[in-house]
């Protein structure tokens, strides 16, 4: 189809930055979301009213229209230079839990 190599082409150099996440682990994670979210997704609120503070690694950031994210860090990044995201949105309190389990090691 015409224009089908140039999409191939875009696909493959927005790919070439990304990094398998993989097995490995995070220094830590930063979790952005929307304060509303947390007042009309029972999971979200869950997360971060009562299971958030159980990760000394997790920063819970609140920022009007975000999307739920987590942000994951290696050892001496910041939130600035730090790449790895994961979108979170339509997990269950508990996955998100096990996740950071896994990644926060």
């Amino acid at each position: 189809q015409k224009g089908a190599a140039d999409a191939e082409q875009v696909v493959a150099d927005c790919l070439a930055c990304c990094q398998q996440v993989g097995d490995e682990t995070f220094a830590s994670a930063v979790l952005y979301v929307c304060p509303s979210q947390v007042e009309v997704n029972q999971d979200i609120e869950h997360f971060v009213k009562q299971v958030a503070s159980t990760f000394d690694k997790l920063v819970v950031r609140k920022v009007d229209g975000a999307r739920p994210m987590l942000q994951l860090l290696r050892e001496g990044e910041d939130a600035q230079d730090a790449a790895n995201y994961v979108n979170i949105r339509g997990w269950k309190s508990d996955e998100i839990r096990d996740f950071l389990a896994l990644k926060l090691g």
